[in-house]
Formats: structure tokens, C-alpha cells, sequence
């Protein structure tokens, strides 16, 4: 008779089938990380897009940055 080892042996396969499907799992985490991280950084290369003017004055005025009285004088000059 043949002696296959602990945990091996022609009636314990299911071990084998089991680290055959936890080896794909660590592949498919491995790839959605990997995926997760290169979209991000694509996309954050290039959302970012040059505002126009009077979007950059809204925006400083919508922060505080500037006074009411000055985004309108922005207003008037980028018309």
C-alpha cells in the first residue's frame, strides 16, 4: 500500500480544490487593488483642467478670499 503523507492521499483532494480557489481570490484582490490604484491616479491626472477666470474669481469669492466688491470688479473686467 502506498503512503501518501499527512493531508494527502487519493480521499483528501478537496485541500488541493480549496487552495486552487484561494489562490484565485488572492489574484482577483491582487488585481482589483492594483486597478483601484492605477484609475486613480489616471483620473487625477487628468480631471484637473485649467479653469477659465471668472470660475477661479467664484471660487475665491465662494472661499472668502476675495470681497463681494472685488469679485464684481472681476466680473466687470473679464467681461
Amino acid at each position: 500500500m502506498y503512503y501518501y503523507g499527512p493531508m494527502s492521499g487519493p480521499h483528501d483532494w478537496g485541500v488541493g480544490v480549496l487552495a486552487f480557489f484561494l489562490w484565485i481570490v488572492v489574484f482577483i484582490v491582487i488585481v482589483a487593488v492594483l486597478v483601484k490604484v492605477f484609475s486613480g491616479n489616471h483620473k487625477m491626472h487628468y480631471t484637473t483642467q485649467v479653469d477659465e477666470p471668472f470660475e477661479i474669481a467664484k471660487k475665491r469669492y465662494a472661499k472668502g478670499e476675495i470681497t463681494k466688491d472685488e469679485f464684481e470688479q472681476l466680473k466687470k473686467d473679464l467681461k
